[in-house]
């Protein structure tokens, strides 16, 4: 690649002009379809549950294209998920907002689908600062429906916090049996040991979309 473009480690570029009104390229596209479709695998595998927590990075600092970003992918991950599964998609930033409150997920159905995707349009970054661990460790206090059978939670971030020790040892202490973490880091910005660490103490996978110079 050259020197002047978006490097990903997952083999994807995205425009990253904010003045721009984003639309997801066809790489970038491509690039969450591939997980959308492991996703499918996934349960395609078990005939119980699974189910799928977001957490989507709303501080000030993901102004503009890296918002937009988050949206396309939260909607296109969403739409992709089998009918019967749970889910849920917490925003964080210096506070923290469950979409669907009081259950740790909710079932996934025509209903719950529609009002994710209406909200999800509305969301804009303006939580504040970036906090990961208290929402990460309010979704690890609710307990998993009887009927799960694996749980898998996706963290998108483009900042670093003070605490990253301690946020990796939380998902580490948590994420046992069949629990998963993954984690995409957006920007520069994105720390690579929080990312990395999240990923792999979460027994999941990780993906950079680093801007360019």
């Amino acid at each position: 690649m050259q020197a002047n473009t978006g490097i990903v480690k997952t083999g994807f570029e995205i425009d990253l002009n904010p003045s721009t009104l984003y639309q997801m390229s066809e790489t970038e596209k491509a690039r969450f379809e591939e997980e959308s479709e492991r996703m499918r695998e996934l349960n395609a595998q078990s005939n119980a549950l699974d189910e799928y927590i977001f957490l989507i990075d709303r501080s000030y600092s993901m102004s503009g294209t890296f918002i937009n970003l988050a949206k396309e992918a939260l909607m296109l991950f969403i739409q992709s998920l089998p009918y019967g599964s749970r889910f849920n998609v917490v925003s964080y930033g210096s506070s923290h907002q469950f979409l669907f409150e009081g259950e740790r997920s909710v079932q996934y159905d025509d209903q719950t689908v529609t009002h994710a995707i209406n909200e999800i349009k509305q969301f804009d970054a303006n939580l504040g600062g970036t906090e990961i661990y208290k929402p990460l460790e309010e979704i690890f206090k609710k307990p998993v429906a009887d009927e799960v059978h694996n749980s898998h939670i996706y963290l998108l971030t483009d900042g670093a916090v003070l605490n990253a020790e301690k946020v990796i040892d939380l998902i580490k202490n948590n994420c046992t049996g069949k629990s998963r973490l993954h984690t995409f880091g957006i920007g520069s910005g994105a720390d690579e040991r929080l990312i990395k660490g999240c990923a792999f103490s979460g027994k999941g996978n990780f993906s950079f979309i680093y801007q360019p110079e």
